[in-house]
């Protein structure tokens, strides 16, 4: 039995089905790859003036980068691959219907929730 994820964090290469999107393309899952992603970011920015003369530094780089927290469901977010917990791309031709589970996400009433179902073909 494998979990796949929806999405693959940009930083780490692993599955995820819940993280944080710059520019509406860069994903990044956990805090780790997120404050990579920062230090990253802020050292690109050192000699920008706008950045240094921003009172909240934090707020200036979620703003420039357009970002978003985010998780993704099934129905609204499959992209037609899968991926698995260390980042394996599983094109949906190879998904075991029978032992597969999907990792995604449901907008819950504060934040995201994470779940796992055995997977089933849930687009169809």
């Amino acid at each position: 039995m494998r979990k796949l994820y929806l999405r693959s964090c940009d930083i780490c290469d692993k599955g995820m089905s819940l993280g944080y999107i710059w520019d509406d393309s860069f994903y990044i899952c956990g805090e780790v790859c997120y404050q990579k992603a920062l230090i990253d970011e802020t050292l690109c920015q050192i000699d920008n003036e706008n950045f240094l003369n921003a009172e909240d530094k934090l707020d200036w780089i979620q703003e420039v980068n357009h970002q978003i927290y985010v998780g993704w469901e099934p129905e609204e977010d499959f992209l037609g691959t899968l991926f698995t917990e260390d980042g394996e791309f599983v094109e949906e031709k190879d998904i075991d219907f029978k032992k597969d589970i999907l990792v995604y996400c449901v907008e819950g009433t504060e934040d995201w929730e994470l779940k796992e179902k055995q997977f089933q073909e849930i687009w169809y």
